[in-house]
């Protein structure tokens, strides 16, 4: 039986995992675990996190429709790197966003 070796990754498959390792990132990011002293934080927070996570659902969405068409062939894979490069400055904004405190963040919330 002859061995099948996999092909090596493509620049798509290289954006696709760079996009879910950032994705995950997000989801682990130390903000959503840090305690927010004032009822005001805890709002802040609150809707930071579900700006944020449908932002992932929406970004994985696309990286699904993405996939999906570069299979059927209804997109080249230049194209189709492309787009998964926007999606992936998307995410890599909504990371610099957690990253940077925000004005009223207090010093115990910052990550």
């Amino acid at each position: 039986m002859p061995h099948e070796s996999t092909p090596p990754p493509t620049e798509l498959d290289r954006a696709l995992a760079e996009a879910e390792r950032l994705i995950a990132r997000i989801q682990q990011h130390p903000r959503w675990r840090t305690p927010a002293p004032t009822l005001e934080a805890r709002q802040n927070r609150f809707y930071a996190k579900l700006r944020a996570t449908h932002a992932v659902a929406e970004s994985r969405a696309r990286l699904a429709r993405l996939a999906e068409g570069f299979e059927l062939g209804a997109c080249s894979a230049e194209e189709a790197v492309r787009a998964s490069y926007v999606i992936l400055s998307h995410l890599a904004r909504l990371w610099l966003e957690l990253e940077q405190p925000t004005p009223k963040t207090t010093e115990a919330e910052r990550p």
